[in-house]
Formats: C-alpha cells, structure tokens, sequence
C-alpha cells in the first residue's frame, strides 16, 4: 500500500498487487483499493496514486492494471475513465434474502 500525503497530512492510499489474468495468466497489476480522503479530492491525489501504480507496473513488465469500481460510483468510474481506463467485463449480481 502508497499513501499519499499533503504536508503531513495522509490525503490518499492505493494497495497494488502482482496478480494474473483468470483467463490467459498473463502477468497484471491488481489495485485493490484506492481511497482519498475527501477533503483532497480534486487535487490530483488520486492521479498521482494511479500513475504511482502505473510505474510500478511498468518496472515489473507487467501488462495491465485492473481494478474494480462499483457499478453504481459514477464518481470513480468517471475518475478511472479519464485516467485511461475501460470497462473490460460486467459482473452481474442478483440478491436473494
């Protein structure tokens, strides 16, 4: 996990893993989480975080990054949309209690 600070004050995380493709094992990074803090949001924290991934990824020879967005976060998956990302696969869920 990357925490990203403003000053002394922690405005960011992101956790990135080493992972594989389900499908063709290729070798990816998995970001698992990303938060910013709310009162630093617009202020390229969380560009900073991705791009901070991206290298990482690139220094491994890794050939993707993947993360996860709730369908329903307009706000993230407008953010990662601009930050490069696309959908890849829905995951479609029905609750049953």
């Amino acid at each position: 996990a990357i925490v990203a600070m403003i000053g002394t004050e922690p405005a960011g995380i992101i956790a990135v893993q080493p992972d594989a493709d389900y499908f063709t094992i290729h070798a990816r990074a998995h970001v698992d989480f990303l938060v910013v803090a709310r009162e630093t949001e617009g202020q390229g924290v969380g560009r900073a975080l991705i791009s901070y991934v991206e290298r990482w990824a690139r220094e491994r020879r890794l050939a993707e990054v993947v993360l996860d967005a709730f369908g329903g976060n307009a706000g993230a998956i407008a953010f990662y949309e601009r930050s490069g990302f696309s959908p890849d696969h829905i995951r479609l869920t029905k609750t049953l209690v």
